[in-house]
């Protein structure tokens, strides 16, 4: 049996939507496979910006992925 995992980069987002009265927004960013409930992982949050960059790294472990892993 193979053991996979998957390696996710959130890099950045441009022209968020302006959610603060500053026209500014305080974006994150929510990381979960389909058909998740709840996000696996969170960006850390970038005040007052509607360019974030976040340059972060995920992984999900096999445990998680194996509904998605078929071997032939």
């Amino acid at each position: 049996m193979m053991s996979a995992s998957l390696d996710v980069e959130v890099c950045s987002a441009q022209d968020v939507v302006a959610a603060d009265p500053t026209g500014k927004s305080d974006p994150y960013c929510l990381v979960s496979l389909a058909g998740s409930s709840e996000p696996t992982f969170r960006t850390e949050t970038c005040l007052a910006t509607l360019n974030p960059v976040w340059n972060q790294s995920f992984t999900f472990p096999p445990s998680s992925l194996t509904p998605f892993i078929h071997s032939t």
